[in-house]
């Protein structure tokens, strides 16, 4: 979370989210390299979020409501504007009315991935002041973050800003030459070759190191999690959640 005021110019970027939920931006192609077709570059993609598709700018709703949203290198944030009590008025030494020393009124901004999507869609900003409230009284928090991306697992739970547990798995997946991986080119053609067979069986592993580190060796830590972060692939999405 952040102060920013609220009469500042719009040129003056609030403070950075607390986290990065979705990415942006396309991979430039070096000259005399084509790029990755769609379906090798599946896995690579980022991960979807239900935040995707919302215009980070500008008031949510009515232009009368306190909160607003932004986007800060990448990062999708929530800003409520607070009003404030005006300053003790500065002596001008001319008997003319001072101006107050201080703003009126400043935007506290929270990363977007701290609210529910339901607490954003709402009509009223008393289900987003609620979720502030909660998100302020807690003062270290357990949350967790979990990713997976061509054959790499990262994941760790903090208390605050200290991590409990953490573990970094890596499985031979990725085809080296012609790239995406074996699961893809499975889709389309199942090849019969010995490096075929070993990243058959390494995304086999990896689904099953992480499902046990997930429900077993992290079951409670992550059971008393506020917040879980998931970064993963659409195609990858049921090895790092399930299917259930």
């Amino acid at each position: 979370a952040g102060v920013q005021p609220a009469d500042a110019g719009a040129e003056s970027a609030p403070p950075a989210a607390a986290a990065d939920v979705v990415g942006a931006g396309e991979e430039v192609v070096p000259a005399g390299e084509a790029p990755e077709s769609d379906e090798e570059d599946e896995q690579n993609a980022p991960s979807d979020s239900e935040q995707s598709e919302i215009a980070w700018d500008g008031p949510i709703g009515h232009e009368s409501r306190v909160w607003s949203r932004a986007g800060v290198e990448g990062g999708l944030l929530l800003l409520r504007r607070m009003a404030v009590a005006a300053g003790r008025p500065e002596a001008t030494g001319d008997g003319d009315a001072a101006t107050p020393s201080a703003p009126s009124s400043f935007g506290l901004a929270v990363s977007a991935a701290l609210f529910p999507p339901s607490a954003q869609a709402a009509g009223s900003d008393l289900p987003l002041d609620k979720r502030l409230a909660e998100v302020l009284r807690t003062r270290e928090p357990r949350w967790a973050v979990c990713a997976l991306r061509s054959g790499h697992f990262a994941g760790a739970v903090f208390k605050g800003q200290e991590a409990i547990v953490h573990k970094a798995i890596h499985r031979y997946t990725i085809r080296a030459k012609s790239g995406g991986s074996q699961a893809a080119q499975d889709s389309t053609k199942r090849t019969k070759s010995a490096g075929s067979n070993l990243r058959r069986y390494g995304e086999q592993r990896l689904r099953e190191e992480i499902k046990e580190l997930i429900t077993d060796k992290w079951a409670s830590e992550l059971a008393s999690c506020e917040l879980v972060l998931v970064s993963v692939s659409k195609r990858m999405r049921a090895s790092l959640l399930g299917t259930e």
